[in-house]
């Protein structure tokens, strides 16, 4: 498992991390950690207004092997400052949410905690093999479904993968600056 900070009580709620921000703008992306040489998946929510604006944690939420080699998989959600994680290759940057209602954020970040780990006939992107990306596009999937979010999906959900690929390959070649630590790159069909 990479090594982020790990949710605990002393870190704030979402409602609380976003307040902190005086955000009323979720920005939403692809997080892509590099963990044993391989791309891992996570769902971004971050209070922006820049991915790259310091002093600013965000939400991440993931699936990971529990057990390595085993697929067991458990959901995790941290808060945590992207600049400081090493192991952050970049984002895909999906869209901009304006949040009318802070009720919103809280309810959708408990819905996708609570969406099951595993495939179990859910598994929009029709994944070869399940994992973090396979989890990744199905809360993207739900997200883009929830009526107060107001935003489509770039591909249908069994091309999201393919069409993310090569752009997850063009974050190596984005320069890293002080300025602008964080490779980003939006996402546009």
């Amino acid at each position: 498992m990479s090594k982020m900070a790990r949710y605990s009580s002393s870190n704030p709620t979402a409602i609380q991390l976003f307040r902190e921000q005086k955000s009323r703008v979720a920005l939403v992306g692809i997080g892509i950690f590099e963990v044993n040489g391989s791309p891992h998946w996570s769902l971004i929510l971050h209070p922006g207004p820049t991915y790259n604006s310091p002093n600013t944690r965000c939400i991440v939420l993931r699936i990971y092997d529990s057990v390595p080699g085993e697929f067991v998989w458990k959901r995790d959600h941290v808060y945590l400052d992207l600049r400081a994680q090493p192991n952050l290759l970049g984002i895909l940057h999906i869209h901009d949410i304006i949040m009318n209602q802070d009720i919103w954020l809280t309810r959708v970040v408990r819905d996708i905690l609570d969406m099951p780990v595993g495939r179990k006939d859910v598994d929009p992107a029709k994944m070869v093999v399940w994992g973090p990306t396979g989890w990744a596009i199905r809360a993207l999937k739900y997200l883009s479904e929830d009526r107060m979010a107001g935003f489509e999906l770039p591909w249908r959900c069994s091309n999201i993968y393919m069409n993310a690929r090569p752009r997850i390959d063009a974050l190596r070649d984005v320069k890293k600056t002080v300025r602008a630590p964080i490779r980003v790159i939006p996402i546009k069909p």
